[in-house]
Order: C-alpha cells, then sequence, then structure tokens
C-alpha cells in the first residue's frame, strides 16, 4: 500500500509544471522565510552553538599557521580526503587571521561534508569549485572551455551516482568571482535559485554580471549531462538575509559556514556573525 501511495503521488500530481519528474517537480516554488527587522537581529548567535575555542585546538591552529611559512614543512600535505589534497601552506594561509581561503581548501571541506554524511541522509550535495568556475566562463580559449565543460558534466552525472540530483534538496556550488567567494546553491526541494553571499546583495553589480550567466549555464550543463528533466524555468531568484561579513577576506569561512548551517526553510539555523569568524 505504502509503495503504491508513493507511486501514485511522484507520477500523478503536476503542481506549477506539465513535467511529471518524481517528488521535487510536484512542490511549488517556496518563499524563503526572513525574519523581520523589527524583531530581532538577522545577526543574533544561538546560543545553543559551541563557540568555545579549546586550548588544543588552539595549539593546533598556532602550529598550522606557523608551519605554513616554513620552507622545510610548507609543502608538506596537511589534509588528504579522497585524494583532495591541502598542502601546508595552503592550510595555515588560509586559516590565518585575515588570509583568504584557497580553492583546494574549500575543495577539501566539500569532499569532508560527502564524507561526515552521506547525500542519501543529507540530500545534499557539495560541488567543487571547478564546476563553479565554468557556469562563470572562467575558461581562455575553446580547448579550456570544452575541459571545463567535460569537467562539469562529469561532477553532475557523478554526484548523480550518489543520490539522484533531482530528487536531493539542495545542490551547493562554492563559487569565487573576483576573488570573493560565494554559494550559489539550487534548491531542488523548493525550486529557489539562491545565492548565499557576506558582502554583495542582488542589486549589486557584481551579481548583476554573473546571476543570470550561472544560471544559464547551470541549466545547458544540466541538459548536456543527460539528466532527468527539471523545469528550472519555474524557479524563483532569493538572496536571503543571512549573517554579513565586515571588510576583509572572511567570505571564504563564510561560505564554509552557509554550507554546514543553511537550511532554506529554516534560516534561523545560519545564525552568526562576523564577531565569530576568529573562533571558526
Amino acid at each position: 500500500m505504502s509503495k503504491a501511495t508513493y507511486s501514485f503521488y511522484n507520477t500523478s500530481l503536476s503542481l506549477g509544471s506539465s513535467n511529471r519528474s518524481y517528488g521535487k517537480e510536484n512542490i511549488l516554488p517556496q518563499r524563503i522565510p526572513q525574519r523581520s527587522r523589527f524583531v530581532c537581529s538577522p545577526f543574533d548567535v544561538d546560543p545553543s552553538m559551541n563557540l568555545l575555542v579549546q586550548p588544543v585546538e588552539k595549539k593546533i591552529w598556532e602550529a598550522v599557521t606557523t608551519l605554513c611559512d616554513n620552507e622545510e614543512h610548507k609543502t608538506d600535505w596537511a589534509v588528504c580526503i579522497d585524494n583532495v589534497r591541502v598542502s601546508m601552506e595552503q592550510l595555515g594561509s588560509s586559516m590565518k587571521m585575515n588570509g583568504k581561503v584557497e580553492a583546494w581548501l574549500m575543495n577539501a571541506f566539500c569532499r569532508k561534508l560527502f564524507r561526515d554524511d552521506h547525500p542519501k541522509n543529507t540530500q545534499k550535495h557539495f560541488f567543487f569549485n571547478t564546476t563553479s568556475d565554468y557556469f562563470l566562463e572562467k575558461w581562455k580559449n575553446d580547448d579550456a572551455k570544452n575541459y571545463m565543460k567535460k569537467k562539469a558534466i562529469e561532477s553532475l552525472c557523478g554526484a548523480n551516482k550518489a543520490r539522484q540530483l533531482h530528487l536531493s534538496d539542495g545542490l551547493y556550488f562554492p563559487s569565487i568571482y573576483d576573488d570573493h567567494w560565494f554559494i550559489f546553491l539550487v534548491d531542488m526541494k523548493y525550486r529557489n535559485t539562491i545565492f548565499l553571499d557576506s558582502w554583495y546583495g542582488k542589486d549589486s553589480t557584481h551579481h548583476k554580471k554573473i546571476s543570470s550567466l550561472m544560471i544559464k549555464n547551470f541549466r545547458t550543463s544540466w541538459n548536456d549531462a543527460g539528466l532527468k528533466k527539471v523545469s528550472f524555468e519555474n524557479f524563483g531568484i532569493a538572496y536571503p538575509n543571512i549573517p554579513k561579513q565586515k571588510p576583509g577576506n572572511d567570505c571564504g569561512i563564510f561560505c564554509m559556514k552557509y554550507m554546514g548551517l543553511f537550511i532554506p526553510r529554516n534560516p534561523a539555523q545560519c545564525a552568526f556573525s562576523y564577531v565569530d569568524i576568529p573562533m571558526f
């Protein structure tokens, strides 16, 4: 009976779309709830979050940020997760105060999220920044374009094997443009395209240049990968009210926290502020 009900629900409904794909497609676009600025600050820290830095953690941080400048050790591998490697120099320079998070570290973090909890459980996918580089058209010539396209398609197809993308909740693409990190999030469950940016807003020149470009190339890559048809043209575009940074190089750390905490229908989970960044 339960199997019959599941089949009926997923194949018979066609709310807001003529496409009868399974599950996610049958949910109308949902507005992301925003807390009123007259009621509470979006930067209030959830008291349940454990932000206390342990002495041993501080010692490890001091060791890494010191060794990253040491000629003898800076080329040593500090992180290796499924052959995604980060050198001591890359790790330390990213984690220093006012340091810039490097792409290799962001990719290793995405791989860690995958290893910590499989997409079958979280219904989330975290992609390397090389995929969003293709969406941003960062190629220098046709050969580079074809290579990046191939890698983007392989990335989507590989993730689809872990959990089918059209049945997942969210696809997270860490992205860097003009030396600034942000998250391009495709919310498959509630049918929204979401930009999580710690500095720029939707009306900024920054996002006016890239938002439509990323959406267009994501849709093209989806079709080129031969994935199940989804009516992305019906997806909304959202810029949620999220914690913002102060001027500086903290955008990469903010993106890591967004990937770990942000839930489209419960953005209150993503409750921290720029004052917490040194502890993170």
